[in-house]
């Protein structure tokens, strides 16, 4: 039978150290190996598969082709890119590149005193950590929520194996909301950053 337990401990499996601070990140310049490392390190848990490759040298070089990305210098990047490179990840789970370039625009290609500007990014970059950890929260409270009012409704379903259809019902009421944030987050994107980007008044 589903039960609160099964999705504590799924959200949980699915939120542990997802999200690297800023603090995590070195504070050195990295050659692209060395970015790769620490980026299959630190989100590692992510994989569904051993074998799957999170990030590839060919992944960065077409990333700074598109403009996602600053060149290194050197050859070597910041911590920013790397924190950059995290964003884009996490991103690309939901987004199109073209939205991912959008999005991240006004961060990566800010104007004005580098100073400012880095401090800017810093900022950026630990509140959205901050806000995204307290979400998971969140995803618990709603999946039991979901998990009750669909137990309810399968009371009366006559099959020999209403625990898989119960999960059916969770994962497909899951897919939908994702579906609608996609949605929502896209039209964010379109109407108050892209805009923003072009010159144009989002108001």
């Amino acid at each position: 039978m589903m039960d609160v337990k099964s999705i504590k401990q799924m959200v949980e499996e699915i939120g542990v150290d997802e999200q690297v601070q800023l603090v995590d990140i070195p504070d050195i310049d990295l050659y692209m190996d060395q970015v790769i490392t620490f980026i299959e390190r630190n989100l590692a848990h992510l994989k569904r598969n051993e074998k799957d490759k999170l990030l590839t040298k060919t992944m960065i070089n077409n990333y700074t082709k598109a403009g996602l990305l600053k060149a290194p210098v050197k050859k070597k990047y910041s911590r920013r890119q790397i924190a950059t490179l995290l964003m884009i990840y996490e991103s690309k789970q939901v987004l199109s590149m073209n939205d991912i370039g959008q999005l991240l625009k006004p961060l990566v290609h800010s104007q004005g005193e580098a100073e400012k500007r880095d401090a800017l990014f810093d900022r950026m970059y630990t509140l959205s950590r901050e806000i995204n950890n307290a979400g998971e929260c969140g995803l618990e409270e709603i999946c039991i929520q979901q998990m009750n009012a669909i137990q309810d409704q399968c009371q009366t379903l006559e099959t020999d194996n209403r625990e898989t259809m119960e999960w059916f019902l969770l994962a497909n009421s899951l897919l939908a909301r994702a579906a609608r944030e996609k949605r929502l987050a896209e039209r964010i994107i379109e109407r108050y950053i892209s805009a923003e980007n072009s010159g144009v008044d989002a108001g």
